[in-house]
């Protein structure tokens, strides 16, 4: 029998709280132990406290879900920093004699960054064990996912082709940022990082850490040896203006 683990991520609408309700509700199904990963100190905040991971946690046990389940990742700032500190994490529950299924659960809008970057951080964990990986996607409330994703795809779309062409951005990325709600703003910025990876060549889980702690937002706290030269980094420009 394969060994569910759960990572929902955090950032989530503290109100409606849709990626925990869908968790609740895939955890009505099981049968067996399973484990749950929190995922997310906070969006590009380095004194969140307590942690949006932490919040959520108390939350899922409120709603019944044992402690001894739940294992809280409190270290990532964004999307990338959920996968590579997750990945970490997730190594040290696994045995090479038993199956798992890692199920990535987050809403709409943000599952198409979320998966991309799950599969090719987790590819070296998947290889060397036996992980499957499924995607639960969480209702979007009060957000039209197919207007903003479209939106943000064009300008997005704008910004790559710019940059290849070697022109500077920075007028793109700020046009960019002059969108009025923060959270589309901020998913705006974190789909950069998709750019950014083809940009570097990021491959390999080292590549996707050593990248992450290159940003001068981890560099702050994590103080890296081995650094990208980020001079190149749509995703770091953007997070620079968004300050």
């Amino acid at each position: 029998m394969r060994h569910n683990i759960y990572l929902v991520l955090t950032g989530e609408n503290e109100h409606q709280r849709p990626r925990s309700k869908k968790l609740l509700a895939e955890l009505k199904k099981e049968t067996k132990p399973y484990t749950v990963v929190v995922s997310g100190l906070s969006c590009f905040n380095l004194t969140q406290n307590p942690s949006e991971s932490s919040k959520m946690a108390d939350y899922l046990v409120a709603q019944g879900v044992p402690r001894k389940y739940l294992v809280l990742e409190e270290e990532s700032l964004d999307t990338l920093g959920n996968m590579v500190f997750s990945c970490a994490l997730i190594a040290k529950l696994l045995r090479p004699d038993q199956g798992y299924n890692l199920i990535l659960i987050t809403e709409g809008f943000h599952m198409y960054r979320s998966r991309i970057l799950l599969e090719q951080v987790f590819c070296s964990l998947s290889q060397k064990f036996k992980v499957n990986f499924q995607f639960k996607t969480a209702p979007t409330f009060n957000l039209s996912h197919f207007y903003w994703q479209r939106k943000i795809r064009l300008l997005l779309q704008d910004i790559k082709q710019h940059h290849h062409a070697g022109r500077e951005v920075k007028e793109l990325i700020m046009k960019a940022l002059k969108i009025e709600k923060l959270y589309i703003r901020d998913h705006l910025i974190l789909d950069l990082i998709l750019t950014d990876v083809e940009v570097f060549s990021l491959k390999s889980y080292q590549d996707f850490q050593n990248y992450l702690f290159s940003l001068p937002i981890y560099c702050q706290k994590y103080h890296p040896q081995n650094r990208y030269d980020m001079q190149n980094s749509l995703y770091a420009k953007a997070i620079e203006h968004r300050s």
